[in-house]
């Protein structure tokens, strides 16, 4: 899958699902927590579709990672 992604030119969306897949489910939540943890995921939910919730959880953790290290030396992720 990964390698075809780089043919079809879709790589970035290839790696948010083999990223997805290879994690615990992130709309999971604390049962002692439910509503304050369903107010956070209504942020990123997408009416239509479960991958472009998960793409939405992505770029939000990718645009935070790149604010954290703007100011320093580490290599800024594509």
């Amino acid at each position: 899958m990964i390698l075809q992604a780089s043919t079809e030119k879709c790589m970035r969306e290839v790696l948010v699902i083999a990223a997805g897949l290879s994690i615990q489910d992130p709309r999971e939540r604390p049962l002692d927590k439910q509503v304050q943890a369903d107010a956070a995921h209504r942020r990123f939910a997408h009416p239509d579709s479960d991958f472009l919730t998960l793409l939405n959880i992505w770029e939000a953790f990718h645009d935070e990672f790149e604010s954290d290290v703007a100011g320093s030396d580490a290599p800024v992720l594509p």
